[in-house]
């Protein structure tokens, strides 16, 4: 089998890229081999500069699914801020405000890192160079080589522009679309989120956890990528829909528990206040004399020291149940969302791997006539 060198300017592709056309690989050093009919030198496994950006895909999906579940939240929270009232109020904005900070953060930072994150290739590695060829004492690089890009896309070199070219638009459609799913899934967990804990402290409860669950499971996707490692299989939803919905379902609960010890904290600050006004007048009417009235006003106060809400009734009780189940659903819910967009966007990486293999094969006899024989 034999191979072509490849020379600077070369189109490259990746399985990550969503800009849409191949870029051109680059020399950042002093070349001594030049090809003579390309007036380009000739690469090695050092040259692994990149023309412009791929838009990288994860980039794109991470900060701009961040964004999307930190606006939905922003705003139910604005929603909650208008219908209470007092401090509860204060609670809301606050989440909203921290709530669209982060969006806004996470929008800019999308930016910056779709732009940048090519950068990550001078970091890759060349595999399938020349076994024993070297240019300028590095191993020459060959047609069949391929980079796998620290971010977990696999970069390749296509001889043919058109080849190229119509590999770098599918594989752009199919990252598009695991994008779009990317960003609707989450846009829907923000609002079965924002709806399993609409209130000011469920609000205040639920949205760290959120972004930390987001955060937490979209790094253990990209390492798993980066390895090669299944994502999730659908037997596993079962138990770990479960699993989810009763260790992590404190969205409704935990909101349910906060709200349930506030309301039992005014409630008991507001039945001491009365007994003792009933014990002060209870020593007033004694002072006076009047015997009757001291020991209905103390009766009254006893009965009120027996109207103390039980604290576990308080926590444990229809309020506790009810965030308890709205939380168990909607954890279960997120949960079965998110799988079923891993799902469609794992058949779409697959489909751009594809297409970059099928670019290869397609491109495996084509040469800018200095080729390699059998190389090692």
């Amino acid at each position: 089998m034999s191979y072509s060198y490849v020379h600077e300017g070369a189109n490259v592709i990746c399985t990550n890229m969503t800009n849409g056309k191949p870029l051109q690989i680059g020399i950042s050093r002093v070349s001594t081999v030049i090809l003579a009919s390309k007036k380009a030198p000739l690469l090695n496994i050092d040259d692994r500069k990149i023309s412009d950006t791929f838009s990288c895909k994860v980039a794109s999906k991470f900060w701009g699914g961040l964004q999307i579940l930190t606006a939905v939240i922003a705003v139910a929270a604005l929603a909650v801020a208008t219908v209470a009232t007092g401090g509860l109020a204060l609670v809301a904005a606050g989440v909203m405000l921290a709530a669209a900070g982060t969006s806004i953060v996470a929008g800019v930072t999308g930016l910056y890192k779709i732009g940048h994150d090519c950068d990550a290739t001078l970091n890759g590695t060349w595999m399938l160079p020349h076994g024993g060829v070297k240019i300028d004492k590095k191993q020459a690089l060959l047609s069949q080589s391929l980079m796998n890009c620290p971010k977990g896309g696999v970069v390749s070199i296509i001889i043919d522009p058109v080849i190229a070219m119509a590999a770098a638009k599918e594989i752009t459609s199919n990252n598009n679309a695991e994008i779009a799913a990317h960003l609707t899934s989450q846009a829907i967990i923000g609002v079965i989120t924002a709806a399993t804990a609409f209130t000011p402290i469920g609000l205040l409860v639920a949205a760290p956890i959120a972004v930390y669950g987001y955060i937490d499971g979209e790094n253990s996707k990209e390492e798993a990528a980066k390895k090669n490692l299944p994502i999730w299989r659908w037997s596993d939803v079962g138990d770990a829909a479960k699993t989810e919905g009763l260790m992590n379902q404190p969205l409704g609960v935990s909101g349910a528990m906060v709200e349930s010890g506030v309301k039992l904290t005014i409630e008991n600050k507001a039945i001491t206040q009365e007994i003792a006004e009933h014990n002060l007048q209870a020593a007033l009417l004694r002072a006076e004399g009047n015997v009757a009235g001291a020991e209905a006003a103390e009766l009254t106060a006893m009965r009120l020291t027996r109207m103390y809400p039980s604290t576990r009734n308080a926590f444990i009780g229809p309020e506790f149940w009810k965030g308890f189940f709205k939380g168990l659903g909607g954890a279960v819910a997120n949960y079965l969302i998110d799988r079923g967009s891993d799902s469609y966007e794992l058949a779409k990486a697959k489909s751009s791997l594809l297409a970059s293999d099928n670019a290869n094969n397609q491109d495996i006899d084509n040469n800018i006539s200095v080729i390699a024989n059998n190389p090692k």
